[in-house]
């Protein structure tokens, strides 16, 4: 009998997002549900050795009467922990890759 593909293994890859209460976060054009000030989101969508190029995260923030916007590009790879923080006070965000 022929062998069978093996098909590669997916791995959790995890990003963590910080932004004030009552933001909105999108993660490549698409709105997320969650609530909160810490919002953790996974997938296992990426092989081993994948990545995605230019993967946009988005906060948006209801202040005042205007929407104020953060936007962060990220090359998300396979495997890693990404944490983010908006800081809604400065122009600043913040980025670490966490690796196990």
């Amino acid at each position: 009998a022929p062998l069978a593909a093996v098909a590669p293994q997916p791995v959790k890859t995890n990003l963590t997002v910080q932004v004030p209460e009552g933001a909105k976060v999108f993660l490549a054009g698409a709105p997320t549900e969650q609530q909160g000030n810490i919002r953790s989101y996974g997938t296992t969508r990426l092989a081993k050795g994948e990545q995605w190029q230019n993967h946009t995260v988005r906060a948006e923030l209801e202040r005042n009467g205007r929407t104020l916007v953060r936007e962060q590009t990220l090359l998300v790879e396979a495997g890693q922990n990404y944490e983010l923080a908006f800081d809604f006070a400065t122009t600043e965000n913040q980025i670490a890759m966490l690796t196990r």
